[in-house]
C-alpha cells in the first residue's frame, strides 16, 4: 500500500512525462501543476529557471514574470551551501532521478527535493515535509548522538547479556576501551557481590519492566563508587530486542552529602556545647534550632516546643517582640542587643537574660531569626548584693564625714539656743543663722537619701532636647540674676534615651547649678552631639567659671569633697551614681581660671 506522498509523486511523474516539448509542458499540464501543493521548477543546464508553478512562486517569494528566465543562483543565493547542486549534477550526469532530504535554513523547514533529468534541463519538485517526515537516517543519527554524548555511562545489551555498544562516558567510568568490552558479558564489570542483584534487575528489564537501584562498587584501585544503575528495555515493533543500561556516578554527590552530614553533626555538637541558649525560628515562629542551653534556661525541651508554646514565651517578654520588630526591613547585618530581658520559664519562675537577635535572610528576604541568650539571673542577684554591700561600705566611709558635717551646724544651733536662753534676747539675726544651719542639715540628709535609694526600674523613652529645655526654663532666671546666659546647641532630629526622667533632670540641674555658682557672669553652653542612627548621645556642659585646680580635679566625686564654700560634695557623687545606673559615662575636664566641661554620654534608644 502506497503512502500519500508516494501517490502524489507518481501523479507528478505522469504529468511531466506527457509534455509536448522537452522544454515547456503543454498548457493543460501547466494549469494542472498550478493546483498542486508542491513547488515545481524547470531549470536549464545553464541554471536559468524556465518554468515555475504557483507553489514555487510562493516558496521563493517572487512574481512569476520576474522569476522565469532568471538564474537560480540569483533567486536562491545560498543554494551553493545545499545538497541540491550535487543532486542536479548527479541527475544530469547519470540521467536518473535523484532524491534528497535536508533542513533548509532559509525556509526554516525540512524539504524533500526530487531532481528529474530531461535532455538539457532538470525538473525539480520541492515539498516541505515538516519534523514528522524527517528521514530515518536523521532519526538514527539523533539517537546515536544522544547515546554517544550522554553524560552518564550508557550501554546497549542483547538479551543474552552481551555488550553491543558503549558510550565514551562508560569507557571513562570503567577504565576500558570499546574494543576490550564489546561482546563481553556486562555483569563481569560489576562486583561479584552484586551479581545476583544485578541479574534479577536485568531479567526484569528483559520482561519489559524498567528497573533501577543503587550499588557501591570498587573501582580498579579499590575506591568505592556510588552508582545508580538503571535497566530499560529496548522495544521495536512491540518486541523487546535488548536492554539499555544507564550507570550514573553519584560518588561525588554522595561524598558531598556525607560532608554535609558530618558538618551538620559538627555544627550541632558545637551549638549544644555552647553555654548560651541558641534559638532559631522561621517567620511562622516554628522552632528550627533549640540547643541544650536553651532547654536548661527555659525548662522547655525541643519536643515540647510547639508554635503556641514559643509564642507564649515571647508574649511574656515584650522586649523580645520589640527587638524582633526592629530587625525587620533592615540590612542583613542588623544585630539587635538587649540586656536584662525577663522571660517566664516553664515552671513559672522568672529568668533575666541578655539577648542578641539577628535576622535570617535569603535573597534579601527575612525568613526567620536566630536569638542567642545568656541567663544572667544569678549574676544580677550577685550584683545587687555587691551593690548593697558597696552602699553599706560607703555608709561606713561616710559616717565620720556625716557626723562632722551635721555636728557643725548642730553645735551652732545649740550655741545660739544657749545664748538666747541666757540673754533672754531673741534677735532676728539669730533666727536667720539657725534657719540657715537647719537648711544645711536638711540638704545633707536629702542628698544622702537620694544616694541610698535603689534605682527605680520605671524607665521610659525621653527626648534629650525636651529635658534640657525644661531645665533651662527652670534655671534661666537664677542665671540671669548673676548676668549669666545659658545657650544651647542641639540637633534638629529628636534624640531619645531610655531613662528615669527625673533622675536625668537631677543630674543636668546639678551640673548647671555648679556652673552658675562658679561664675559671677559669663556663659554656660549646653551642646548635644548625636549623629542619626548612632548608639549614644553626649551632652556637654561648658562654663567659663573659676575652674578646678589640677591637683584637686582627681578628688572630684569623692564624698564631701567640694570647692564651694557651702557645698556638701554629695551632688556630684549622686550624679555619677545615676549616670552609671543608666549605663552612661561622665568625663570632667577643667582648667583653673578658664572653665570646666562636664561631658555626659548615654546610650540612645530606638
Amino acid at each position: 500500500m502506497k503512502l500519500g506522498r508516494d501517490i502524489k509523486r507518481d501523479f507528478y511523474d505522469s504529468l511531466l512525462q506527457h509534455t509536448e516539448t522537452p522544454r515547456v509542458p503543454s498548457l493543460p499540464i501547466l494549469e494542472a501543476l498550478d493546483f498542486v501543493t508542491d513547488a515545481v521548477l524547470i531549470v536549464s543546464e545553464k541554471w536559468n529557471i524556465t518554468y515555475a508553478n504557483q507553489a514555487a512562486v510562493h516558496l521563493l517569494g517572487e512574481n512569476v514574470n520576474l522569476l522565469t528566465e532568471q538564474s537560480l543562483w540569483d533567486i536562491h543565493p545560498h543554494i551553493k551551501e545545499s545538497s541540491l547542486i550535487a543532486a542536479i549534477s548527479e541527475a544530469l550526469a547519470r540521467q536518473k532521478v535523484v532524491e534528497v532530504e535536508e533542513y533548509d535554513t532559509c525556509f526554516k523547514s525540512w524539504l524533500s527535493i526530487q531532481v528529474r533529468p530531461r535532455s538539457y534541463e532538470v525538473i525539480i519538485t520541492v515539498r516541505a515535509i515538516g519534523e514528522r517526515f524527517v528521514s530515518s537516517d536523521v532519526i538514527r543519527e539523533s539517537y546515536r548522538t544522544l547515546f554517544s554524548k550522554h553524560p552518564d555511562a550508557v550501554c546497549s545489551i542483547n538479551l543474552d547479556g552481551h555488550l553491543l555498544a558503549v558510550n565514551d562516558a562508560f569507557n571513562k567510568l570503567f577504565k576500558v576501551t570499546e574494543e576490550e568490552i564489546l561482546g563481553e558479558q556486562f555483569i563481569q564489570y560489576m562486583s561479584k557481590d552484586h551479581y545476583r542483584s544485578l541479574g534479577v534487575l536485568f531479567d526484569e528489564a528483559k520482561n519489559g519492566n524498567p528497573q533501577s537501584a543503587t550499588f557501591i562498587l570498587p573501582d580498579l584501585v579499590g575506591n568505592a563508587l556510588h552508582l545508580s544503575i538503571s535497566f530499560i528495555p529496548i522495544i521495536i515493533d512491540e518486541m523487546i530486542i535488548g536492554v539499555y543500561g544507564i550507570v550514573k556516578d553519584q560518588t561525588d554527590e554522595r561524598h558531598s552529602l556525607n560532608m554535609y552530614d558530618e558538618l551538620s553533626s559538627l555544627n550541632e555538637l558545637i551549638v549544644n556545647s555552647i553555654d548560651e541558649g541558641i534559638a532559631g525560628f522561621n517567620d511562622r515562629n516554628e522552632v528550627i534550632i533549640w540547643n541544650a542551653a536553651a532547654e536548661d534556661i527555659t525548662g522547655y525541651k525541643r519536643v515540647e516546643l510547639s508554635k503556641n508554646t514559643f509564642d507564649q514565651l515571647l508574649m511574656q517578654a515584650d522586649a523580645l517582640h520589640k527587638m524582633l520588630n526592629r530587625t525587620d526591613n533592615k540590612t542583613s547585618s542588623t544585630v539587635i542587643n538587649s540586656n536584662n530581658v525577663t522571660i517566664v520559664r516553664k515552671d513559672g519562675t522568672l529568668a533575666i537574660v541578655d539577648c542578641t537577635i539577628s535576622p535570617l535572610r535569603t535573597n534579601g528576604k527575612i525568613y526567620g531569626h536566630v536569638c542567642t541568650f545568656r541567663d544572667v539571673t544569678e549574676k544580677k542577684k550577685t550584683e545587687e548584693i555587691i551593690h548593697q554591700s558597696d552602699k553599706l561600705s560607703a555608709v561606713g566611709q561616710l559616717a565620720a564625714g556625716i557626723a562632722h558635717e551635721i555636728r557643725n551646724p548642730l553645735t551652732a544651733l545649740k550655741g545660739f539656743l544657749q545664748l538666747m536662753e541666757m540673754s533672754g534676747v531673741r534677735k532676728q539675726e539669730y533666727f536667720d543663722i539657725m534657719n540657715s544651719e537647719f537648711n544645711r542639715i536638711e540638704q545633707i540628709l536629702t542628698e544622702l537619701l537620694v544616694l541610698s535609694k535603689p534605682p527605680s526600674m520605671h524607665y521610659s523613652d525621653s527626648v534629650v532636647q525636651d529635658i534640657i529645655n525644661d531645665i533651662v526654663t527652670l534655671l534661666n532666671t537664677q542665671a540671669i540674676i548673676k548676668n549669666i546666659y545659658i545657650t544651647t546647641d542641639m540637633p534638629e532630629h529628636k534624640v531619645y534615651i531610655r531613662c528615669i526622667k527625673n533622675q536625668i533632670k537631677q543630674v543636668f540641674v546639678n551640673f548647671i547649678k555648679n556652673s552658675i555658682e562658679a561664675m559671677e557672669s559669663g556663659t554656660i553652653q549646653i551642646k548635644v552631639v548625636a549623629e542619626e542612627n548612632t548608639d549614644d548621645v553626649t551632652v556637654f556642659f561648658e562654663d567659663n567659671g573659676t575652674g578646678i585646680p589640677k591637683e584637686l580635679l582627681k578628688k572630684v566625686g569623692e564624698p564631701f569633697f567640694t570647692t564651694k564654700e557651702k557645698g556638701t560634695g554629695l551632688g556630684l557623687m549622686v550624679s555619677s551614681q545615676i549616670i552609671r545606673d543608666h549605663r552612661g559615662e561622665l568625663r570632667i575636664t577643667s582648667e583653673e581660671n578658664v572653665g570646666t566641661i562636664c561631658a555626659v554620654t548615654l546610650p540612645t534608644s530606638s
